[in-house]
């Protein structure tokens, strides 16, 4: 089933989001589209799912407050309304490379020695055929580290 307001901004963030159990989530191409969406979207409740590398020049990003910091994610709620923002901190490459090491996965067994390495793969719009970044993700999914069980948590309360 779709989950239309669960908004994600990149491809690789789509696949994780995937990986989590959450099928289909509504992806967006970059920060100010998914702040957007969700500032737009006719559903009750909704979640984006961003990274925090970039500058949000979206005039609605400043109707989000910080409302908890966890695991090096932060989440932000909407002034008037239940919608909600995680970002993930400071970009989703170094905070997937952070969790893997919470929980002894090692990057390089996947061929990825470095952040700028994975990236490369990440940011790929094929990303969701690569087996490689599959196979590390899902490696990390198993391990189950802090920040995903707080990401699949916040997820699963505000979609």
């Amino acid at each position: 089933m779709p989950n239309n307001n669960v908004i994600t901004e990149c491809y690789a963030d789509t696949v994780l989001v995937e990986l989590l159990g959450f099928e289909k989530p509504n992806h967006q191409l970059g920060i100010n589209q998914v702040i957007k969406v969700i500032s737009t979207i006719k559903a009750t409740k909704a979640v984006g799912i961003i990274d925090d590398d970039k500058k949000k020049t979206s005039k609605n990003f400043g109707n989000f407050e910080l409302i908890s910091e966890i695991e090096e994610l932060q989440l932000k709620k909407h002034k008037t309304e239940n919608k909600h923002l995680i970002l993930l901190k400071p970009a989703f490459e170094t905070w997937i490379f952070k969790q893997a090491k919470k929980v002894n996965v090692h990057p390089e067994k996947y061929n990825f020695n470095n952040v700028k390495v994975f990236a490369n793969s990440a940011k790929s719009q094929f990303v969701f055929k690569n087996q490689k970044v599959k196979a590390f993700l899902n490696t990390l999914k198993q391990k189950n580290p802090s920040g995903f069980a707080q990401l699949k948590s916040w997820i699963s309360a505000y979609k």
